[in-house]
């Protein structure tokens, strides 16, 4: 890869381990324990709230996006993006 590149990589997994951490460690607090100590459905019920939360960011992203272009710009349906 290119230098810059590189060094984009590498930006990226540094701010990847910083949120990483303190998510785990957030998390690990939140849940009242050892992460490792949960079950299967409790680990598929938080990722699946965690989803949730991301398809709201996204779609609210994706509205301000939208909003901030020229008025020429025709939005795609919801439905053909998901």
């Amino acid at each position: 890869m290119i230098e810059r590149a590189e060094l984009d990589l590498q930006m990226i997994r540094e701010e990847s381990d910083l949120s990483i951490n303190k998510k785990y460690r957030d998390g690990n607090k939140e849940h009242g324990g050892d992460l490792l100590d949960m079950t299967l459905l409790e680990y598929l019920y938080n990722a699946l709230d965690e989803n949730t939360d991301q398809r709201v960011y996204l779609i609210k992203a994706i509205k301000k996006a939208e909003a901030s272009l020229p008025v020429e710009f025709e939005p795609v349906e919801m439905a053909d993006v998901s």
